[in-house]
């Protein structure tokens, strides 16, 4: 059961992280875009969004791992800064993403300040990278540690 439940956290970490990473990776590239090859774009990866279900799922198997793990004092210490990163990586979705997802109608209709809204979507979708990368790191880490603890004590 435990590794099923270490094996789950692993799979909806990565997915997330892997399109957030893409993201990154591609983030100077997506701001030097002209606005309708900008709108093509975002047309294109707006339905991505759901994923951030796969991300408050890895958040809440975090958090139950931190209970099943919890005489594990390292490992649990790795999974509650995990979850601190999760967190606020989904924080930052629903206070900067969100809005202006639901504000451009999913990049269909554009305002004026359609570029500054751009800015606060690429660079949140930066930051999120970041914090999802070192909340899977540290989940990585804390599975690390139980593995080396069963070779020391069994």
């Amino acid at each position: 059961m435990k590794n099923l439940l270490r094996f789950l956290t692993v799979m909806f970490a990565v997915i997330p992280l892997s399109v957030l990473l893409c993201n990154l990776i591609e983030a100077s590239d997506i701001l030097d875009l002209p606005k309708d090859s900008f709108l093509a774009f975002e047309h294109f990866t707006i339905g991505l969004s759901w994923l951030i279900i796969f991300e408050i799922i890895a958040f809440l198997l975090t958090i139950l791992l931190i209970v099943v793990e919890k005489k594990k004092k390292r490992s649990s210490k790795h999974l509650l800064f995990a979850s601190v990163f999760y967190l606020v990586s989904i924080l930052l979705f629903f206070i900067f993403i969100l809005p202006v997802n639901i504000s451009t109608e999913g990049w269909t209709v554009l305002p004026l300040e359609w570029y500054d809204q751009r800015l606060h979507v690429e660079y949140a979708t930066a930051i999120r990278a970041v914090f999802s990368f070192s909340g899977f790191s540290l989940i990585v880490l804390a599975l690390l540690e139980n593995r080396n603890y069963y070779r020391v004590y069994e």
